[in-house]
């Protein structure tokens, strides 16, 4: 079991946010609308960041297809 605290995540890594909130179990919540606004805050967040993980993948896909991966940049 991991445990994550999620106050600043949807800024900092979206990614992680929006797994931890899709994919895990909220143990506590005392403020449900605070919750669910915090949800939709989060999957903005991972919408609005989709283009740059793609981008990220691609680079990263043509570096290990042209043997570049762990290489520096010449």
């Amino acid at each position: 079991m991991d445990l994550l605290v999620l106050n600043d995540t949807a800024h900092h890594n979206p990614a992680l946010a929006y797994h931890a909130v899709a994919e895990g179990m909220l143990l506590f919540c005392r403020d449900q609308e605070a919750w669910v606004n915090f949800k939709t805050r989060v999957f903005l967040a991972y919408l609005d960041t989709a283009f740059l993980r793609a981008m990220v993948a691609r680079a990263f896909q043509e570096r290990l297809e042209a043997g570049r991966f762990g290489a520096g940049e010449a």
